[in-house]
């Protein structure tokens, strides 16, 4: 028997141009303007896990650089992805 989590859970991926996750990133994630997590320092995703009673739109911000990129969740999404023009190296290449 499979039971459901109770969760709703909400993947972000910060990618640049070629799709290498770009790592430094801070990732904060906000319902109705209160902060409900974050992640400094990520090595280009983060992850949010919320209760599936909780119906409200979540509100990310991502900041790489000084750079920031919001976008706004709606329940049902699961993930987002967030693009920056920076190109990044190669795991091997850092």
């Amino acid at each position: 028997m499979r039971h459901e989590l109770p969760y709703r859970t909400i993947d972000i991926f910060v990618c640049d141009p070629v799709g290498r996750l770009i790592p430094g990133v801070e990732i904060s994630f906000a319902i109705n303007g209160v902060p409900v997590g974050q992640v400094d320092g990520s090595e280009g995703r983060g992850r949010i896990e919320l209760l599936k009673t909780n119906k409200s739109p979540v509100d990310v911000t991502v900041n790489y650089k000084g750079e920031e990129k919001k976008a706004k969740i709606a329940v049902g999404q699961e993930s987002y992805e967030f693009c920056y023009d920076t190109l990044v190296a190669p795991e091997s290449e850092r």
